[in-house]
């Protein structure tokens, strides 16, 4: 069984942040760990037995996402949003899609497009089991 993690950080720029999610690692050892608002392209030190990939919307760093995965775990391939907002991490067995959202507060037609053209890119067929988060 693969123990998958999912959680809106609201940004993880900050040591004290960082430094949590290493802990938070070291006592929940989840296989996978989906983040979402993330706001970051790189990662100061990550725990030493994980694996990241990051996607940020390099233009005006909102939003954000990032899998963080054990290093044991066989990854295939990686696809990614130009927008930050999703990752598709295709594994042996599995594929991952961590997805951020637009939110109600932004505009319909950014909600629009990411729902009806962005997503379902990320959202193909596959003979492996897909998981949304």
């Amino acid at each position: 069984m693969v123990k998958i993690i999912t959680l809106n950080i609201n940004g993880i720029k900050t040591n004290t942040k960082q430094d949590f999610l290493n802990q938070f690692l070291s006592l929940n050892k989840p296989d996978i760990l989906a983040l979402q608002e993330t706001n970051i392209n790189e990662f100061r030190t990550l725990h030493v037995g994980y694996n990241i990939i990051i996607n940020n919307n390099i233009e005006n760093y909102k939003s954000g996402t990032i899998i963080i995965y054990k290093k044991d775990l066989e990854m295939t391939s990686i696809e990614k949003a130009e927008d930050g907002r999703i990752i598709r991490a295709n594994f042996k067995d599995f594929i991952i899609v961590n997805i951020y959202a637009p939110t109600h507060n932004e505009k319909a037609e950014n909600r629009h497009l990411f729902f009806l053209h962005t997503l379902p890119k990320f959202l193909k067929a596959s003979d492996q089991n897909l998981i949304l988060l």
